[in-house]
């Protein structure tokens, strides 16, 4: 029982702490609306969601981080979302191919585009 008491107190320390939960719940709330609009747009283009994720994951950060720092952290977690996101998918797609494929927006009977599509 005390394993399992000393894993929660070390989970609620993290959680506690407002730097974390600053940059977890920008990340989380960029990484899940950009997923609610690239899979409810007919054609959902990389330029739309990257814009729409940038304030998603700056807005939240900045708001709660603790000190005047608040926006470049904000801008950071904006910005670096997407790469989260290919970085995430990449390991899981190394593990589990076809779970990795329902994550993307492209379905695996489409190409993605490039760049100069969108």
């Amino acid at each position: 029982m005390s394993i399992l008491q000393s894993i929660l107190d070390g989970i609620t320390a993290v959680v506690a702490n407002l730097y974390f939960a600053a940059i977890f719940l920008g990340l989380v709330i960029s990484l899940a609306g950009t997923q609610w609009i690239k899979f409810n747009l007919p054609v959902p283009h990389r330029w739309l969601v990257r814009a729409v994720g940038l304030p998603l994951g700056m807005i939240p950060t900045w708001l709660i981080w603790p000190d005047q720092f608040g926006w470049a952290w904000g801008l950071a977690v904006g910005f670096g979302a997407p790469w989260v996101y290919k970085g995430a998918v990449a390991l899981i797609s190394m593990k589990w191919p076809e779970f990795a494929a329902r994550l993307s927006a492209v379905r695996a009977d489409e190409k993605e585009p490039n760049e100069s599509d969108v």
